[in-house]
């Protein structure tokens, strides 16, 4: 039977008010209920859907003309006697007999009427499907109609519900804010309300909460409990209920629509995962492309050449719709030792440190997001394996996707651009971000949640400063070295002006392959800012000057034109104070790409 369906509201009720939630809640507990008691044969279970929808409609015509006890024991014991397409052992009255004997009035009696009828239509869509991908523990997939009260069609009623804990939550607070705050819109994340059934409160998509009745919060955590199953870990005391976004998991985009998208799509697609990869090394999130590990010995962390989790990534986009592919960041929790254990902390804070100071480590961390989806792709193709499905067969699903991750340039390219802007934007924008009054929300939320993971940004988003960095970095041994000499003449002025340089001419270079207008306006912004732009050559200034008047025209082409070059072989001089006076030559290895 085909049902046409209206579109989806902007979010579910679940996602609403308080009372809604409590309504939605009922409602998925009783067809939950409903559905858990008919024959899974479709034939049977049509014949007892149409029974039960006959007498709740027979007891709705007797309800003007009846007795009102009459009509209501009428209803229960046609209920208990519908056999045909029911379970053996299961009595369909029982989800409805408190309602029913609740009703003290025939609009009780006939709201309750309506209830079956509802939920008898509901069961023809209903399906709540379990999904184990993630660390975080199973999520659970919700969807059914309902009668709408505005249109003929009914709605569609769509969410995601899961226990967790107090991590899970206050990071995706936290990535919630850095998407809506940074200047590059890489990413966005579903709408999540909150149900703390232990604390009695209700937290809504805004973070408002309300305090439940203690009665309430009993039943819905039983409601709930019924409808999925608690985790066995006893930190998960806290129920989510999620926006479901329309799209894929990157699991099956690679698999289904990936050959769909043309060149640039896949371009801008790659530019958003570096993007939010490079957010998750700085914050500490191992569960999706980026994987690290902490060796006990050394006392240090590092990257891992492992299985990248394509499940923690939705894609959203359809062919022909004229839109580049919206990212959705899921399952954003923090590894927990990176927010508990000091020593991995520090040796975590060392670690990005490094890599957010040395620009050359972009094409590092692409090749390692490269490598890591590429086993996810086989992993994941191995575990679909079956007796009738071979891995030949799983794999070369993932073909198109796999080829472009071995031969494309481009495409690493575009995570290197993803990586590199979103380092700059970091480090121009959050330190500023975090100390501003436009903070002050989301870190009294963490402040009264969970100030352990307060904590931890704040010390993370202080590699961010360039100054206190350097010092960090040169007291415990920084991947980007000097010469001694160098280094006991001024330090930070050799280095940071090194560094700033070598990350300008890597944003020209990706201009020259890509010509974005969004690179451009990163280029004008970082041109503004570099530091100790005066203590530069002045043969060096002029050509950061010259390059800026470049960029904001607009027949600048894409490829590097010969004055461009020439204007770049300058910057790449000998352009500190101090390399002269030693005869020393500091060129960027960018530049070598540049001009070989």
């Amino acid at each position: 039977m085909q049902i046409n369906i209206v579109n989806k509201p902007h979010f579910d009720p679940i996602l609403g008010p308080t009372q809604k939630v409590i309504q939605t809640t009922n409602t998925l507990r009783r067809i939950s209920e409903l559905n858990n008691s008919l024959s899974f044969s479709n034939i049977m279970r049509s014949k007892g859907i149409k029974a039960i929808q006959e007498i709740a409609a027979s007891a709705q015509e007797l309800l003007p003309y009846e007795n009102l006890e009459d009509v209501k024991m009428t209803l229960k014991t046609g209920l208990e006697n519908i056999t045909t397409g029911v379970i053996k052992g299961k009595n369909i009255a029982k989800i409805y007999t408190g309602q029913i004997e609740a009703a003290t009035t025939v609009n009780e009696l006939s709201k309750c009427i309506r209830h079956i009828l509802k939920d008898s239509s509901s069961l023809l869509t209903f399906s709540i499907q379990k999904s184990n991908k993630g660390q975080n523990g199973p999520t659970y997939l919700v969807s059914y109609t309902r009668p709408s009260k505005k249109s003929s069609k009914p709605n569609l009623r769509e969410y995601v519900i899961k226990w967790t804990n107090e991590n899970e939550i206050c990071s995706w607070r936290l990535y919630d804010v850095f998407s809506q705050n940074l200047a590059l819109q890489s990413f966005i994340l579903p709408k999540m309300a909150v149900l703390g059934l232990d604390k009695q409160l209700h937290e809504m998509c805004d973070q408002t909460c309300f305090r439940l009745e203690e009665e309430t919060a009993i039943n819905l955590k039983q409601s709930l409990i019924g409808i999925v199953n608690k985790n066995t870990n006893p930190n998960d005391t806290l129920m989510i209920f999620m926006e479901r976004v329309s799209g894929s998991n990157l699991f099956d985009f690679a698999k289904d629509k990936y050959q769909l998208l043309n060149p640039e799509e896949k371009q801008d697609l790659f530019e958003k995962m570096g993007r939010l990869s490079m957010l998750d090394m700085l914050i500490g999130n191992t569960d999706r492309l980026i994987q690290t590990s902490y060796n006990k010995s050394t006392k240090q962390y590092q990257c891992e050449n492992q299985t990248a989790n394509l499940g923690n990534i939705m894609v959203d986009w359809f062919p022909n719709e004229g839109k580049v592919p919206s990212l959705y960041a899921i399952d954003n929790g923090i590894k927990p030792q990176l927010i508990t254990d000091e020593e991995e902390k520090a040796a975590y804070k060392q670690f990005v440190g490094n890599y957010f100071e040395d620009s050359k480590m972009t094409d590092v961390l692409a090749d390692l997001i490269v490598d890591s989806m590429q086993k996810g792709c086989r992993d994941n193709a191995e575990l679909s394996t079956t007796l009738d499905i071979t891995l030949a067969h799983n794999l070369k699903e993932y073909q198109p996707f796999l080829d472009d991750l071995k031969d494309s340039d481009l495409l690493k390219q575009a995570l290197v651009k993803g990586l590199f802007e979103m380092s700059m934007t970091l480090k121009e924008q959050l330190p500023s971000f975090w100390n501003s009054d436009e903070a002050l929300k989301i870190k009294n939320y963490l402040k009264e949640n969970y100030p352990m993971l307060q904590d931890a940004v704040t010390e993370r988003i202080q590699i961010l400063n360039r100054r206190d960095n350097m010092n960090s970095l040169q007291n415990t041994g920084p991947k980007i070295a000097l010469s001694t000499d160098e280094a006991q003449t001024n330090p930070y002025t050799l280095q940071s002006q090194e560094t700033s340089l070598t990350s300008w001419l890597v944003a020209i270079e990706s201009h020259g392959r890509t010509g974005s207008a969004e690179s451009q306006r990163t280029l004008i912004k970082l041109a503004k800012t570099l530091p100790d732009h005066d203590s530069l050559p002045q043969d060096v200034q002029e050509g950061i000057i010259e390059i800026t008047e470049m960029l904001k025209t607009k027949n600048w082409e894409p490829d590097l034109s010969p004055q461009s070059k020439k204007v770049l072989q300058k910057i790449c001089k000998d352009h500190s104070p101090e390399s002269k006076r030693t005869n020393q030559e500091m060129k960027p290895s960018c530049a070598k790409r540049l001009f070989g």
